[in-house]
């Protein structure tokens, strides 16, 4: 009789327990699998954005490789305006910004790279961005914004082809000494088929010695 008694003492608890909180756990319940229904949800789409992003950009290469420019044009755009956030988007544009070079349309060019500049996330792409973007603006005789363009050094591998390319526009832009220490630090920091070593050398000679520098003109009021 205490045993049926005691059960049912653990019975009427529960029921109390259950009628105070059973809302609660249930509340809990359903946002965990809410939660975890959410975050299954969110990994397939980002799967399907990836799969369709790459089936993007393949179709963009072979369009890239058959010179079909309206094609690899319009998907490129595509890529940026559908799939920004994954890398086929930068991918796309550096793709696409070649193509542009190799038709000579160096202003479109010019407007792909600065894309990836401006919204690119991998900064190795960025930094590879610069120096190509850098290029273009040299090649449409803008050497003032090539040299705005690679004004810091990247770390890592485009480090030294980011120096060149700083030093091709100091070159145009006439201050030479500058453009010596660009190459330079360009031929210290590269490592094999980074740059063309003897071009950069060619480059160096090509700016003649080093210009002596003014002797400094004395204080205010000193004895000659």
């Amino acid at each position: 009789m205490s045993e049926h008694h005691e059960e049912q003492e653990q019975i009427d608890a529960l029921k109390r327990w259950w009628h105070e909180n059973g809302t609660f756990v249930t509340v809990g319940v359903f946002i965990g699998v809410a939660a975890i229904a959410g975050w299954r949800t969110w990994q397939s789409w980002e799967q399907r954005a990836a799969e369709d992003a790459s089936a993007v950009y393949s179709a963009l290469a072979r369009a890239v490789e058959s010179h079909d420019a309206a094609t690899y044009e319009a998907l490129a755009d595509g890529l940026v305006r559908d799939h920004a956030r994954t890398p086929y988007a930068a991918n796309g544009a550096l793709l696409a910004a070649k193509a542009a070079v190799d038709a000579g349309d160096l202003a479109k060019a010019e407007l792909r790279l600065a894309w990836v500049v401006t919204n690119g996330r991998d900064a190795e792409l960025v930094a590879l961005a610069r120096v190509r973007l850098a290029r273009v603006q040299l090649a449409l005789d803008q050497a003032e914004r090539a040299l705005a363009t690679v004004g810091v050094t990247p770390a890592g591998a485009f480090g030294p082809l980011t120096d060149e390319a700083r030093g091709d526009a100091l070159t145009a832009l006439g201050r030479h000494d500058e453009a010596r220490v660009a190459y330079r630090a360009a031929l210290a920091g590269a490592a094999d088929n980074q740059v063309d070593r003897g071009t950069l050398e060619l480059k160096l000679g090509d700016l003649g010695p080093a210009s002596v520098a003014a002797p400094a003109a004395p204080a205010t009021g000193a004895k000659p």
